[in-house]
């Protein structure tokens, strides 16, 4: 840009010049196209993009409700699939190749199901195949000296393991059918029949105890959720699946069940295409910071060897000139404490917080305190510490609504103790966090979802607000103000980090806060540019507070 003028600069260019037009000569072209240096810019296709950003409305569809500009970026040289393919090679984005899992080869979860056997008249048997879990099928008529099992007919979903030729005479107890389907009351195993079938049970709920539904064989394929505190994940999808039979689908139909996590190896797909566009099936959300690519190799004409070079263009389709007048009128109308834009006067002298003098324990994790600022680099937060505790001796009242336990004045010494703070930090309740064990140390956990609790679980896990509050950075944190990683220590700050620099060098401009020195306010009137600054309730610091509109000064 010159001069706030927007230059198009994009292909075809035009000739240089105050009358200048767009060049039709390709030979024009090459002739420049010779003389570059970092690389050409391209005129046409140079391989795959590695997305295909949303089209813009049509004049049909409806305008969107606020002012905005929509950017759109290209990403090119970037690293092609042998790269990725290379040994030390980086991972590549999500949405190139999405991440997969396939069950271990060590996992050896036998298939279940129902016995297939053959009765003789003697009462000898001889098990012949497993049916399993899924399998429907039709039986006849009843043993004559074992009346309890019935004639297995026809086999009508699924199949025996192994298969069973069709002139086989063969017997299933009946009492572990469920009408015509082998079902929960099935948990025969015959690991030696079904070797080639061990693999990972799928379970109906997300815990040990769910009741099993399916085993995946070893190598299927599959997508999964998050991993969740009982160490069990989502079946999303199976995309190769050799089990028998399919596995039950809910109604969305998507598979039914869970799998143990740890239970599975990630495994690098490919993408779908190759050596041509590929417009993704429907749109990949790309948040900040998140990965788009690895840099590639590009060679010029007059250089010996690639090198890493990366081509990037950012532009939009839409009146930027007329955009920004519209947020300087909207700035216009903004009261000051929506103002975002502040001045620091020349001269000043601009200070970072002071060293933290505090930090938060491993594993331990942290709660927004309800004064916390909403927006800002700082947060205010006190720990949230977690013990087990009895829910007949040192838990009071039952909110089910809330899931909190009151505590009395003997509670709260008790639950302090154990979470190692001081009881006159203990607040008046404390939350349920859906886990009830059998002991103090939390044996034979269980998460809770809903009904009555075996009165053997008397151990319910919970978790408060406690101690002093103190401050961290808000990056630290995620959406949620809890901390992102509690892999190591966390630092803080037992006072506003910015009120430690102004004790010590009143006559500094914070760079965290929009107040600088320069006017004095009184403690009673606390305007709203003093209460967005914990650093105003100290009444021996003086200060100014500067506001400018969004896209044009004011002057104070």
């Amino acid at each position: 840009m010159a001069d706030n003028k927007p230059i198009n600069w994009a292909y075809p260019f035009k000739a240089a010049g105050e009358d200048s037009k767009e060049v039709s000569d390709p030979q024009i072209y090459f002739d420049a196209l010779a003389k570059a240096k970092d690389g050409f810019y391209p005129m046409g296709a140079n391989g795959p993009s590695p997305y295909a950003a949303t089209p813009a409305t049509t004049d049909s569809e409806a305008a969107p409700a606020r002012e905005a500009l929509t950017f759109y970026s290209l990403y090119m040289h970037l690293l092609d699939w042998a790269g990725y393919e290379a040994t030390g090679a980086p991972e590549p984005a999500e949405f190139l190749a999405p991440t997969s899992y396939a069950v271990k080869p060590t996992a050896n979860d036998p298939l279940m199901g129902l016995r297939v056997r053959a009765l003789s008249e003697d009462v000898s048997s001889e098990v012949l195949a497993l049916l399993p879990k899924g399998c429907k099928v039709t039986v006849g008529k009843a043993h004559s000296v074992k009346p309890q099992y019935k004639k297995l007919l026809s086999i009508d979903d699924g199949a025996a393991i192994p298969a069973i030729p069709s002139d086989t005479v063969g017997w299933v107890y009946e009492a572990e059918l469920t009408g015509n389907t082998v079902a929960d009351k099935a948990t025969d195993t015959e690991p030696t029949l079904t070797l080639s079938h061990q693999g990972l049970r799928v379970r109906k709920e997300g815990k040990g105890t769910g009741s099993i539904i399916g085993v995946l064989p070893r190598g299927a394929m599959l997508k999964v959720g998050e991993k969740q505190r009982s160490g069990y994940c989502k079946v999303l999808e199976v995309t190769d699946y050799r089990g028998v039979p399919a596995l039950p689908s809910g109604s969305d139909g998507k598979p039914l069940g869970y799998v143990f996590f740890e239970s599975l190896e990630t495994k690098k797909t490919n993408p779908s295409a190759f050596d041509s566009v590929h417009l993704l099936p429907k749109p990949y959300v790309i948040k900040a910071g998140e990965l788009v690519g690895h840099i590639g190799r590009y060679q010029n004409h007059n250089e010996s060897t690639a090198k890493q070079r990366l081509h990037l263009e950012v532009f939009t389709c839409e009146d930027v000139p007329a955009f920004i007048e519209k947020s300087r009128a909207v700035g216009e109308k903004l009261p000051d404490d929506q103002r975002t834009l502040i001045k620091v006067d020349k001269g000043s002298k601009i200070v970072q917080p002071v060293a933290a003098d505090a930090h938060v324990e491993a594993g331990v994790d942290v709660r927004l305190c309800s004064d916390s600022p909403k927006n800002g680099c700082w947060v205010k937060v006190q720990k949230y510490t977690i013990c087990n505790a009895d829910k007949n001796s040192e838990l009071g009242t039952y909110n089910s609504t809330k899931l909190t336990y009151t505590l009395s004045v003997a509670q709260k010494t008790t639950l302090a103790s154990r979470m190692g703070v001081d009881a006159t930090d203990m607040p008046d309740q404390v939350d349920f966090l859906k886990v009830y064990s059998n002991s103090l140390e939390g044996g034979d956990a269980h998460d809770y979802e809903s009904g009555s609790i075996p009165t053997t679980h008397t151990w319910r896990k919970v978790g408060a607000m406690a101690g002093k509050p103190f401050w961290v950075k808000r990056s630290a944190l995620n959406a949620q103000g809890r901390r992102t990683s509690m892999a190591g220590s966390l630092d803080a700050w037992t006072e506003f980090p910015c009120i430690a620099v102004w004790k010590v060098r009143p006559a500094v401009t914070c760079a965290y806060c929009p107040l600088v020195p320069g006017k004095r306010y009184p403690m009673s009137a606390k305007p709203s540019t003093l209460r967005r600054c914990p650093g105003g309730t100290s009444p021996s610091v003086t200060w100014r507070a500067t506001t400018f509109p969004v896209g044009r000064q004011k002057k104070t």
